[in-house]
């Protein structure tokens, strides 16, 4: 976004409720066969040294992290990106359990959220429509990137984005 003065939104949604409309298992990645899922967390970790970014995979992998999608809905715009990138940090290079609502507390108590809002009925449902608004437009994992109604999935295709921004006129574009 720095390159080029775009604007970037940061907007939780339910992996797997992208899943579960793909019809697809909850955790794809328990089906591969052993070879894939190897080179699966290579990806990861080279791309963590790519990034220069800590990663430590936690004990209890994968955690449900519905509860703190919840609490980035909740949070404002102006500080979701610093909410994502704390709550990344305890679960990836912390090993916190972010499952639990007192880990949850102390990053919302941090960012002024004084209440337990992963509650809130009306942020869940927040939750389900930031979902199905990117399952309509053909979503099938995350991170999902739309730039003038052009998408691109996965961190590993940032580069495209960029390409695309960089021979075009500056667009603003939105992270899913």
């Amino acid at each position: 976004a720095k390159q080029n003065n775009s604007t970037i939104q940061w907007i939780p949604v339910l992996l797997g409720g992208i899943y579960k409309s793909l019809q697809s298992e909850q955790m794809p990645s328990a089906s591969w066969a052993p070879s894939k899922a190897q080179l699966g967390i290579r990806d990861l970790e080279r791309e963590a040294r790519i990034q220069k970014i800590p990663l430590n995979k936690p004990k209890s992998h994968p955690q449900r992290s519905v509860n703190a999608q919840r609490l980035l809905c909740f949070a404002a715009e102006e500080t979701r990106r610093d909410l994502t990138h704390d709550l990344y940090q305890a679960y990836w290079q912390r090993g916190e359990d972010i499952t639990q609502e007192e880990t949850l507390r102390k990053y919302a108590q941090k960012y002024g959220i004084s209440e337990d809002v992963w509650k809130k009925e009306e942020i869940k449902q927040k939750l389900f429509d930031h979902t199905d608004e990117v399952i309509s437009k053909g979503a099938f994992g995350v991170p999902f990137i739309s730039v003038d109604n052009k998408y691109w999935w996965g961190q590993d295709r940032l580069h495209f984005l960029i390409e695309y921004q960089l021979r075009q006129d500056l667009y603003p574009c939105l992270f899913f």
